[in-house]
């Protein structure tokens, strides 16, 4: 996965079977590298939604997703005291 140093060359099949498989039920230590990537991939976009929202002291927030949770830490993590609510689908 951590494809770094292969950055233009096309993956092969078997390079998407495991990133699909990872995708699917992340596992090990491959699980956890694709749970930072995904963190990094969407990073923006959650803190976007966050910005949009503004919510405030008795509001909730209900994220239905995927990902390892990690936004969560930090400043964000005020959120979850205040009404932040996850539900998510990874074992890692």
């Amino acid at each position: 996965m951590g494809n770094s140093e292969n950055n233009n060359k096309e993956l092969t099949v078997e390079q998407i079977r495991e990133i699909a498989a990872q995708l699917r039920n992340p596992t090990g230590e491959k699980g956890i590298e694709m749970g930072h990537i995904m963190n990094e991939a969407n990073v923006a976009m959650i803190d976007h939604t966050f910005e949009t929202l503004q919510p405030v002291s008795g509001e909730s927030i209900l994220e239905i997703g995927h990902g390892n949770a990690h936004h969560l830490n930090g400043s964000r993590h005020k959120l979850y005291r205040t009404g932040y609510f996850r539900n998510h689908a990874s074992g890692s």
